[in-house]
Protein backbone atom coordinates (compact mmCIF):
# COMPACT_ATOMS: atom_id res chain seq x y z
CA UNK A 1 0.00 0.00 0.00
CA UNK A 2 1.25 3.23 -0.71
CA UNK A 3 0.65 6.51 0.92
CA UNK A 4 0.88 9.83 -0.01
CA UNK A 5 2.41 12.87 1.57
CA UNK A 6 0.76 16.03 1.09
CA UNK A 7 3.44 18.99 1.75
CA UNK A 8 2.19 21.71 3.91
CA UNK A 9 0.83 24.63 2.53
CA UNK A 10 3.53 27.34 2.69
CA UNK A 11 3.00 29.74 5.53
CA UNK A 12 1.88 33.85 3.67
CA UNK A 13 4.19 35.87 2.63
CA UNK A 14 4.80 39.32 5.17
CA UNK A 15 3.21 41.87 3.52
CA UNK A 16 5.69 44.13 1.27
CA UNK A 17 5.78 47.98 3.33
CA UNK A 18 4.35 50.25 1.63
CA UNK A 19 6.11 53.06 -0.68
CA UNK A 20 4.66 55.82 1.21
CA UNK A 21 5.41 54.42 4.37
CA UNK A 22 9.18 53.65 3.36
CA UNK A 23 9.73 56.69 1.85
CA UNK A 24 8.54 58.77 5.04
CA UNK A 25 10.83 56.33 7.43
CA UNK A 26 13.62 56.94 4.94
CA UNK A 27 13.04 60.82 4.85
CA UNK A 28 13.34 61.14 8.91
CA UNK A 29 16.50 59.00 9.53
CA UNK A 30 19.73 59.37 11.04
CA UNK A 31 21.15 60.13 7.02
CA UNK A 32 18.88 62.77 6.54
CA UNK A 33 19.15 64.66 9.73
CA UNK A 34 23.22 64.51 9.10
CA UNK A 35 22.59 65.39 5.57
CA UNK A 36 20.12 68.69 6.65
CA UNK A 37 22.60 69.37 9.08
CA UNK A 38 25.74 69.26 6.36
CA UNK A 39 23.00 71.34 3.89
CA UNK A 40 22.37 73.86 6.78
CA UNK A 41 26.09 74.60 7.64
CA UNK A 42 28.09 74.44 4.43
CA UNK A 43 28.39 77.55 3.46
CA UNK A 44 30.15 79.08 6.06
CA UNK A 45 31.87 75.57 6.46
CA UNK A 46 33.19 75.62 3.19
CA UNK A 47 34.38 79.16 3.21
CA UNK A 48 35.98 78.91 6.53
CA UNK A 49 37.69 76.00 4.99
CA UNK A 50 39.08 77.25 2.01
CA UNK A 51 40.66 80.26 4.08
CA UNK A 52 41.94 77.76 6.15
CA UNK A 53 43.61 75.31 4.40
CA UNK A 54 45.77 78.31 2.49
CA UNK A 55 47.66 78.58 5.67
CA UNK A 56 47.05 74.67 7.07
CA UNK A 57 46.85 72.18 4.27
CA UNK A 58 45.95 69.19 6.69
CA UNK A 59 42.73 71.57 7.09
CA UNK A 60 42.00 70.55 3.57
CA UNK A 61 42.13 67.34 4.32
CA UNK A 62 40.19 67.18 7.21
CA UNK A 63 37.49 69.11 5.33
CA UNK A 64 37.47 66.36 2.74
CA UNK A 65 36.72 63.71 5.02
CA UNK A 66 33.91 65.56 6.91
CA UNK A 67 32.21 66.29 3.13
CA UNK A 68 32.04 62.57 2.12
CA UNK A 69 31.06 61.58 5.79
CA UNK A 70 28.64 64.44 6.01
CA UNK A 71 27.33 63.05 2.31
CA UNK A 72 27.34 59.61 2.49
CA UNK A 73 30.41 58.78 0.56
CA UNK A 74 32.80 56.47 0.43
CA UNK A 75 36.14 56.96 1.97
CA UNK A 76 38.86 57.41 -0.99
CA UNK A 77 42.28 58.01 -1.04
CA UNK A 78 42.63 62.29 -1.03
CA UNK A 79 43.66 63.75 -4.36
CA UNK A 80 47.06 65.85 -5.11
CA UNK A 81 46.72 69.10 -4.98
CA UNK A 82 43.88 69.34 -2.11
CA UNK A 83 43.97 73.03 -1.29
CA UNK A 84 43.55 73.80 -4.68
CA UNK A 85 40.58 71.33 -5.03
CA UNK A 86 39.25 72.81 -1.23
CA UNK A 87 39.36 76.67 -3.08
CA UNK A 88 37.26 75.54 -6.08
CA UNK A 89 35.16 73.66 -4.26
CA UNK A 90 34.33 76.58 -2.20
CA UNK A 91 33.52 78.89 -4.92
CA UNK A 92 32.11 76.79 -7.36
CA UNK A 93 29.80 75.41 -4.97
CA UNK A 94 28.65 79.01 -3.34
CA UNK A 95 25.71 78.84 -5.15
CA UNK A 96 24.24 76.09 -3.93
CA UNK A 97 25.54 76.04 -0.64
CA UNK A 98 24.12 80.14 0.01
CA UNK A 99 20.91 78.45 -1.29
CA UNK A 100 20.82 75.37 1.01
CA UNK A 101 22.00 77.69 4.09
CA UNK A 102 19.11 80.08 3.47
CA UNK A 103 16.06 77.90 2.17
CA UNK A 104 16.82 75.18 5.47
CA UNK A 105 17.32 77.94 7.84
CA UNK A 106 14.02 79.73 6.34
CA UNK A 107 12.46 75.82 6.82
CA UNK A 108 13.73 75.52 10.02
CA UNK A 109 12.69 78.84 11.66
CA UNK A 110 8.92 78.51 10.44
CA UNK A 111 9.32 74.64 11.51
CA UNK A 112 10.73 75.86 14.63
CA UNK A 113 8.47 78.83 15.90
CA UNK A 114 5.35 76.39 14.74
CA UNK A 115 6.65 73.61 17.05
CA UNK A 116 7.49 76.02 19.67
CA UNK A 117 4.54 77.85 19.62
CA UNK A 118 4.40 79.35 22.80
CA UNK A 119 8.02 81.36 22.20
CA UNK A 120 6.62 83.01 20.06
CA UNK A 121 6.20 86.09 22.39
CA UNK A 122 9.96 85.52 23.27
CA UNK A 123 11.08 86.72 19.98
CA UNK A 124 9.10 89.13 20.00
CA UNK A 125 6.02 87.40 17.64
CA UNK A 126 2.27 88.16 18.87
CA UNK A 127 1.86 85.52 21.65
CA UNK A 128 -1.58 83.55 22.14
CA UNK A 129 -4.31 84.41 20.15
CA UNK A 130 -8.09 83.03 20.87
CA UNK A 131 -9.03 83.27 17.27
CA UNK A 132 -5.75 81.72 15.91
CA UNK A 133 -5.83 78.19 14.11
CA UNK A 134 -6.95 75.72 16.68
CA UNK A 135 -8.42 78.51 19.36
CA UNK A 136 -10.15 79.36 21.71
CA UNK A 137 -7.83 76.84 23.90
CA UNK A 138 -4.13 77.44 24.31
CA UNK A 139 -3.54 73.97 23.42
CA UNK A 140 -5.64 73.46 20.52
CA UNK A 141 -3.74 76.18 19.18
CA UNK A 142 -0.43 74.87 20.01
CA UNK A 143 -1.35 71.46 18.57
CA UNK A 144 -2.91 72.56 15.46
CA UNK A 145 0.46 74.77 14.57
CA UNK A 146 2.30 71.95 15.10
CA UNK A 147 0.33 69.67 13.27
CA UNK A 148 -0.62 71.35 10.89
CA UNK A 149 3.01 73.61 10.33
CA UNK A 150 5.42 72.31 12.41
CA UNK A 151 5.70 68.79 11.21
CA UNK A 152 5.08 69.08 7.30
CA UNK A 153 7.39 72.17 7.70
CA UNK A 154 9.86 69.56 9.32
CA UNK A 155 10.01 66.89 6.73
CA UNK A 156 9.84 69.26 3.84
CA UNK A 157 12.97 70.63 5.47
CA UNK A 158 14.29 67.04 4.96
CA UNK A 159 13.48 66.40 2.01
CA UNK A 160 14.44 69.92 0.33
CA UNK A 161 18.06 68.55 1.88
CA UNK A 162 18.14 65.48 -0.21
CA UNK A 163 17.86 67.56 -3.11
CA UNK A 164 20.93 70.71 -1.92
CA UNK A 165 22.96 67.39 -1.08
CA UNK A 166 22.43 65.51 -4.35
CA UNK A 167 23.80 68.78 -5.74
CA UNK A 168 26.09 69.16 -3.50
CA UNK A 169 27.64 65.34 -3.61
CA UNK A 170 28.01 65.59 -7.28
CA UNK A 171 29.96 68.58 -6.71
CA UNK A 172 32.43 67.44 -3.96
CA UNK A 173 32.82 63.90 -5.89
CA UNK A 174 33.92 65.79 -9.03
CA UNK A 175 36.26 68.44 -7.18
CA UNK A 176 37.41 66.57 -4.56
CA UNK A 177 37.78 63.40 -5.57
Amino acid sequence: MTTLTVPAPAAPAAPAAAPAASRLRGAVSAAAWRRARYALCSLPLALLAAAASVVSPGVARRYRALVRRSLGQPATPAPRRLVGRVLAHALIGLPVNAAATLVLGWLGYLSLINLAYPIRPLIGMIGFDPHAWGGPSYAGVWACHALAGGVPLLLLLLLTARAFTGLQSRLARTLLG
